[in-house]
């Protein structure tokens, strides 16, 4: 009984671009200035350490930048440390305003980079019990494209069931999220899997699949893709059992199912 749970943004489709537009007109919203997920907000030097971290602790990094500089930043009142910061609050806005935006330019859909396409998941299922989602992107925004790419289509119903998605509203950080596929597992089939595998593209993903292997019966293992910012180094030293170049071509989605297939076999 394998439990193939997956990551979204740089695993199995890149939308940075997108998640920048929703950090920059919600940051406008709430604060009257641009704080940009992809840029310092003071410097403008690219920022490369997002894509490590979830969006609760993007908006607090992002923030800390700004308060670090000096520079002013309010709401009813001057900002002075980051515990006067809604941070829920801004993530929940994150995806209303991507959909929000793509509700008014349907076209830039078409810019996302798909990295695992919605067929690929059945040549997947064949391998595993159940496939979930675990991302700590805006449930709004990650239904939303789920739904417009064709991932939650009537063919899919039985591989990738919504029933079986986690996303930040459920968990502040990766380890927590998993931990909540996990519930929705045990709640469909009365236990835990007996493996579970994640896969994602950050060595926070790495650890925090790895570091739940002392709390549950369920054995874990975790596969890094290399279409993050992580190295293959940083991937293997958080407990990688298998790092990929990429979903998105044969090589690499046949390796992912014979790791899947020497799980089924217990080897």
């Amino acid at each position: 009984m394998t439990y193939l749970v997956l990551d979204l943004d740089n695993t199995v489709w890149n939308k940075q671009w997108l998640d920048n537009k929703a950090y920059r007109i919600v940051s406008k919203m709430v604060f009257g200035r641009i704080i940009p997920m992809l840029f310092h907000p003071i410097t403008g030097e690219r920022d490369h350490d997002f894509a490590r971290h979830s969006n609760h602790e993007i908006w607090k990094y992002k923030i800390e930048q700004v308060l670090d500089s000096r520079e002013e930043l309010s709401v009813d009142g001057r900002i002075s440390n980051i515990e006067q910061v809604d941070i829920n609050d801004l993530v929940e806005r994150l995806g209303p305003a991507a959909v929000g935006y793509l509700s008014f330019e349907p076209e830039a859909q078409e810019k996302i980079q798909i990295n695992l396409p919605p067929e690929k998941l059945k040549e997947l299922s064949d391998y595993v019990t159940t496939i979930g989602i675990a991302s700590s992107g805006a449930r709004e925004l990650q239904e939303h494209l789920l739904s417009k790419l064709g991932y939650f289509n009537d063919e899919l119903r039985n591989i990738l069931d919504y029933r079986f998605c986690t996303f930040a509203d459920e968990g502040r950080d990766k380890q927590s999220l998993i931990e909540r596929s996990i519930e929705k597992y045990v709640k469909s089939y009365r236990q835990e899997p007996k493996v579970l595998v994640y896969v994602g593209d950050s060595e926070q993903d790495m650890f925090a699949t790895k570091s739940l292997d002392r709390s549950h019966s369920t054995t874990f293992k975790a596969v890094g893709v290399l279409t993050g910012n992580s190295t293959r180094d940083e991937l293997y030293g958080n407990g990688a059992d298998l790092v990929l170049p990429s979903l998105d071509d044969t090589e690499s989605l046949s390796e992912l199912k014979l790791f899947l297939l020497r799980l089924q076999d217990g080897i």
